[in-house]
């Protein structure tokens, strides 16, 4: 009973004193220009829930949360904050290939506390009930190890990431030229969002031949919004506490909409996301995809914010921000029948996760905000379990051929690995991530696709542009 009231007192303590605890708070970095925190344009805002959205083409930024919607342009010291007009201390900028905006502005304009602590130099941000940290960023190197070693008669590069400095990190994978179907030196991709790792991704149509030239073969979520799916095939998942797993998934999507004369919501059929259509589909496409569709003569429904704002008939399309499009093609124009998609009426889909055999995964699933999946998987709970045809890869570069091949894997204390090595076919790919004590380990596009940097150096460098890479960039 003694030590229970020590307890409360030293509490009320502390509180009364105003400390913060920063080693029980997320922190995230950025640095003090003028006076005035800049923190990344992503990361922060994101952890309040904030929706943020950059435009490459006049270099604009835009937040929204709830009710509030941020403008802001690079270099420019006027914002926007609904139809208010505001006059910047320290407007964004871009610094060393990363955004970073004014930390108070932005968290006050939303609603947030903000406070600074001369003591510890950090800021304390709340919202609601999220409570964050905001440092200086060190200029400490974080400690991640490089090795060029020998493990079963193989030349692996490898990198380790120990889980305390994996939980100062964010992941996110990036597309080229910021699209789908795009195509970039991996070196460009490095200078424009300058992380601390990265790391090759999925496969895609390096050939560049129809129907989905540049389209990436792979399962891509950022922010815990999956814009792109492979099926039956392995995905790496990372929580908001960077813990992470590899499993085989599959992914069904349930489209809902309400309809006139119907007192609950209608299901319809939804196929994909972010994909070229086939001869018969039902695609989502969000900004991912590009600024705009172009649907031939085919019925697009044009969705924001979980309204139906128009139905086309073909043509040019701009894609919301604040939503998607959903394009039917061939027989699902009238099994899903169109007649019944009317503007105004509330449309949305939910998202389902299971194994290969269909049955619902560990709940670890429901709650990862990062994704990545290429396939096929080399080590699932501590064992070598690398099925290539069990995941329908069929062309013998990945099943028999030995070649330059990429991968990703987990310790069982947490440590991500990241390996490149020459000459290997994947059976052995999957031995030599074992015997790295990886407890999950996946393959990624390999070949000439094959990269890998950290902390300024080009471990492995491409022979080719890549369509998509996994990166870790400082909180």
């Amino acid at each position: 009973m003694m030590k229970l009231k020590f307890i409360v007192l030293i509490t009320i303590i502390l509180l009364n004193l105003n400390i913060i605890n920063i080693n029980s708070q997320k922190i995230f970095y950025g640095y003090i220009k003028n006076g005035r925190f800049l923190v990344p344009l992503r990361g922060v805002f994101e952890e309040f829930g904030a929706k943020v959205y950059w435009d490459d083409s006049n270099k604009s930024i835009k937040i929204i949360l709830d009710d509030v919607q941020i403008f802001m342009i690079i270099n420019y010291k006027y914002a926007m904050v609904n139809e208010n007009v505001y006059i910047l201390d320290v407007p964004p900028e871009i610094n060393n290939g990363r955004t970073y905006i004014p930390l108070r502005f932005v968290a006050e304009s939303i609603g947030a506390k903000v406070e600074w602590y001369d003591k510890g130099m950090f800021a304390y941000i709340k919202y609601r009930d999220i409570e964050i940290i905001v440092k200086e960023a060190s200029n400490e190197s974080l400690k991640i190890s490089i090795e060029n070693k020998k493990v079963l008669g193989y030349s692996i590069n490898l990198v380790k990431i120990p889980y305390e400095v994996l939980i100062q990190l964010i992941p996110r994978v990036v597309l080229a030229q910021n699209k789908i179907s795009g195509r970039e030196s991996f070196k460009s991709i490095i200078n424009r969002t300058n992380p601390v790792v990265a790391i090759n991704g999925a496969f895609f149509n390096a050939n560049n031949e129809p129907p989905d030239p540049n389209e990436p073969y792979g399962f891509f979520m950022n922010d815990g919004v999956l814009f792109h799916i492979n099926r039956n095939r392995s995905v790496l998942g990372f929580n908001h506490e960077m813990i992470t797993k590899i499993d085989r998934i599959n992914v069904k999507f349930t489209g809902y909409v309400e309809v006139d004369g119907f007192d609950q919501p209608q299901k319809f059929y939804i196929n994909r996301i972010n994909h070229t259509p086939d001869i018969n589909d039902v695609v989502i496409y969000t900004k991912e995809w590009g600024k705009n569709l172009i649907a031939d003569n085919y019925p697009v429904i044009y969705v924001s914010n979980n309204i139906i704002k128009y139905i086309y008939w073909g043509g040019s399309i701009e894609i919301p921000d604040n939503g998607y499009l959903i394009l039917m093609k061939g027989e699902y124009i009238y099994s899903n029948d169109i007649s019944r998609f009317k503007v105004g009426n509330k449309i949305w889909y939910e998202i389902e996760f299971s194994d290969i055999n269909g049955n619902l995964l560990d709940p670890f699933w429901n709650d990862i905000f990062c994704a990545i999946g290429c396939g096929p998987a080399l080590v699932l709970n501590g064992k070598v379990d690398c099925k290539p045809e069990l995941e329908g890869f069929d062309n013998v570069k990945i099943t028999t051929n030995a070649g330059q091949r990429s991968a990703i894997g987990i310790t069982k204390d947490r440590t991500l690995l990241l390996v490149t090595v020459s000459n290997v076919t994947i059976y052995k790919l999957a031995e030599i991530m074992k015997s790295l004590d990886a407890y999950y380990a996946m393959n990624l596009d390999g070949g000439a696709s094959s990269a890998l940097y950290v902390n300024g150096k080009y471990i492995t460098m491409p022979g080719r542009d890549l369509n998509n890479v996994l990166i870790f960039i400082r909180k």
